[in-house]
């Protein structure tokens, strides 16, 4: 019911700012950077977190044992993620020369602030494992509240900031950037909490 709630607030939160602010303030250019900012981060996070989400749903209750931390199942998908991370990047490095060659004439603001890739997708990618994980650990709706009303919340109050002339354009897009990383920073906040 919380996961609902969650997912009803975050679509009338998510319609005003990308169905109505977004198309006003901004730029078909400028909107289609963000989207292809979070689209190509989101590619290489799900390349990169190697099917893992499945793994973790499946295999943690044999590991389950809060008396030994859960076997240190916590530290296995610290290390897969991280190998994961180090080969999404790689393949990104490889397919750069080609996303800048089809970027160069259609979207120059893009190729400008590809290198914000990379870092989005470490965060995405730990927000999906992480996320995975709290779910085994029967905490289901925290992932669904970062996503859903936390981070369309501080993506209105940026548009605003924008829209009041408080930040440019520039501030605008490292600031949203950083929004979309947050989750994957504080999906670990019940994980230390319960130990």
């Amino acid at each position: 019911i919380k996961g609902t709630i969650y997912s009803y607030i975050g679509t009338v939160i998510g319609f005003i700012t990308a169905g109505l602010l977004f198309p006003r303030f901004l730029t078909t250019e400028r909107i289609g950077l963000l989207s292809l900012l979070a689209s190509y981060a989101t590619l290489f996070a799900v390349f990169g977190n190697l099917g893992f989400n499945s793994v973790v749903i499946r295999l943690f209750p044999y590991f389950r044992d809060e008396n030994r931390q859960h076997h240190g199942f916590f530290f296995l998908i610290a290390a897969v993620s991280a190998v994961g991370y180090l080969l999404s990047i790689l393949v990104f490095l490889l397919l750069k020369p080609v996303i800048i060659k089809d970027s160069i004439e259609q979207s120059p603001l893009f190729v400008e602030y590809l290198w914000l890739v990379p870092i989005l997708t470490l965060f995405l990618l730990f927000y999906t494992i992480y996320d995975s994980y709290n779910r085994a650990l029967f905490n289901a709706t925290y992932g669904t509240f970062l996503t859903e009303v936390f981070q369309r919340s501080a993506i209105l109050v940026i548009i605003i900031l924008f829209i009041a002339g408080i930040t440019s354009f520039h501030w605008f897009t490292l600031l949203y950037v950083a929004v979309l990383c947050l989750p994957g920073l504080l999906i670990f906040y019940p994980l230390i909490v319960k130990k």
